[in-house]
């Protein structure tokens, strides 16, 4: 190891890269990134303790669930409320017909 540091093929990292911040919330882990020099790194962002034992599965899995059903409820009745404008009242909204699809996948996303 000594001979491959001489030579400049391993250097040893005296800093960190990156710092740990656990957030309080629902235990979700978020790092931030620590630049050095032009190296970037990627970095988790969020991580979720599920509990472990059938029932805490079981709920995990229904609350997923309704978060999905909740989510295509809403892009369903966005797409249809936006898809029932004409092409000047979407003019007027900055929109074309081709981008419902997307706005609405938008406004599912923040149902969370």
């Amino acid at each position: 190891m000594a001979a491959l540091k001489h030579q400049a093929i391993v250097q040893t990292q005296h800093l960190p890269i990156f710092s740990l911040n656990t957030a309080p919330q629902h235990g979700a882990a978020q790092t931030t990134l620590t630049k050095q020099g032009n190296d970037t790194m990627a970095a988790l962002t969020h991580s979720e303790n599920r509990d472990a034992s059938l029932l805490g599965r079981m709920n995990a899995w229904a609350a997923d669930v309704r978060l999905r059903v909740e989510r295509f409820r809403v892009f369903r009745q966005t797409l249809s409320e936006m898809g029932a404008l004409n092409n000047k009242e979407l003019a007027d909204l900055g929109l074309h017909r081709s981008e419902l699809r997307r706005v609405a996948y938008q406004a599912s996303r923040e149902v969370c």
